[in-house]
């Protein structure tokens, strides 16, 4: 943690060379993974991690809001510089200390490999495992359609569903929504059986749920 305080000691600034000193103190202590599109990583809580540069991610977590800063690239909080201030944004340096995995694995450790499930399919489509958590928390997969039409039978029950790629419609109970690219519909656990039929292709939904009925 001393690195941290002598990173964070350069104060918030604009100027790139007190950022690049700071990144030196700091960025010997994390592995820099190169992440490609579709890839999956399971973190566990207590893992230090940042999104790099030109990275689009798609989180899912537990049920908490619970987010400890201990870094922020040396950067001047955006609406205290509104007021005419230089500050970081706030930081939680104490709080992580007492969380933080000090042990924690290679990167290689977290990524994870997808499996196909089992699913009513009609048409080029497919539903596979992205995750799921060993405590049964939550769990995620990807619906995967390469052709319009092309439908999965959800079971019924609870799901989040997100299009990241394409766009796609959502049937259940007489109930229709329209899901572009970056939106998502929620599925309460009384609906009935949903379906997902692709619209635009190709299509990719990523369907977060409660991982009982698999």
């Amino acid at each position: 943690m001393s690195a941290l305080a002598q990173a964070n000691g350069q104060g918030p600034s604009e100027d790139p060379a007190v950022r690049q000193k700071a990144a030196r103190l700091i960025l010997p202590f994390l592995n820099q993974v190169r992440v490609r599109p579709g890839e999956v990583y399971d973190l566990p809580p207590g893992t230090v991690h940042a999104i790099g540069r030109g990275v689009r991610i798609f989180e899912i977590q537990a049920s908490s809001d619970t987010t400890y800063r201990v870094w922020d690239w040396n950067r001047p909080d955006p609406k205290k510089l509104k007021e005419g201030k230089r500050q970081f944004r706030e930081l939680h340096l104490e709080r992580a200390r007492d969380v933080l995995d000090f042990h924690a694995l290679p990167p290689e450790h977290y990524r994870r490999a997808s499996r196909k499930l089992p699913a009513s399919v009609q048409g080029a489509a497919l539903e596979e495992l992205l995750v799921r958590e060993a405590d049964g928390r939550f769990a995620a997969s990807r619906l995967r359609f390469d052709a319009a039409g092309a439908a999965i039978t959800l079971a019924a029950g609870f799901s989040v569903l997100t299009a990241v790629a394409g766009s796609a419609v959502v049937q259940a109970g007489g109930a229709r929504e329209s899901l572009s690219c970056g939106q998502s519909v929620l599925i309460p656990a009384a609906a009935p059986a949903a379906v997902v039929r692709c619209e635009q292709a190709p299509c990719e939904v990523v369907r977060s749920f409660v991982p009982e009925r698999i």
